[in-house]
This record gives structure tokens, sequence and C-alpha cells, in this order.
């Protein structure tokens, strides 16, 4: 039962003190958060879009060395 009287009071009386060091830290990531979400997203994008490129690129190279030459 002390326990609880003790947790009503430290509820009831909060520090009047601002951490600014935690207080910089949330809105750092509050900034940071959102602009490394849309970096990661996009640079994926870019390096799927690359990487099927080059796929079709090396599967065209393939198809042009085994491709029978037709002529008419």
């Amino acid at each position: 039962m002390i326990y609880l009287s003790l947790a009503v009071q430290a509820q009831a009386l909060p520090s009047k003190q601002n951490d600014v060091a935690t207080n910089q830290v949330t809105g750092s990531l509050i900034l940071l958060l959102p602009i490394i979400t849309l970096l990661t997203i996009t640079g994926y994008r870019k390096y799927k879009a690359r990487s099927l490129n080059r796929q079709v690129a090396y599967l065209e190279r393939m198809w042009r060395l085994t491709s029978p030459k037709k002529t008419p």
C-alpha cells in the first residue's frame, strides 16, 4: 500500500524541468524519420528498376546469341 501512495504522489507533482536533450532528440526524430523513410523507398525503387533493366539487357543479349539467323 505504501508503493501505491508514492506512485500517486509522483504523478500529482510532475517536475517542472524540461529535459532539453530529450526534446532535441524527439524533434530530430520527428524530422528525420519521414525523410529517411522517403529516401529508403526512393532508393529501393531505383535499385529495383536498375536491376530489372540489367536483367532485360542480359536476356536480350542471350536472345541475340541464340536466335537463328533468318535470311529472306
